[in-house]
């Protein structure tokens, strides 16, 4: 993306998962996700590098906070980098 990103959440245990208000069968408790800092790291930008099944947008105290995204595809062949899942929460 031309700039170096720090992901502000990666891989999380379930027990963690649950105590952030992580959904059930989340993409971070398989090592398949990662919660970027919105910056640069916006949803048209990451939809365009075609690499990601899922891509979200978070708020946190009234802002946007973070891009999610995530390879879902690798466990469910029913997604796809070219036609991505994509939410905010």
């Amino acid at each position: 993306m031309g700039a170096p990103l720090v992901p502000v959440s990666v891989y999380r245990d379930v027990a963690h998962n649950r105590a952030v208000g992580g959904s059930v069968g989340s993409q971070h408790t398989k090592g398949l996700a990662a919660d970027l800092p919105t910056g640069y790291a916006t949803v048209e930008r990451v939809r365009a590098l075609g690499l990601f099944s899922g891509i979200g947008r978070k708020r946190f105290d009234g802002a946007w906070w973070a891009t999610h995204v995530d390879l879902r595809h690798i466990g469910d062949p029913g997604f796809t980098p070219s036609d991505p899942a994509m939410w905010t929460y």
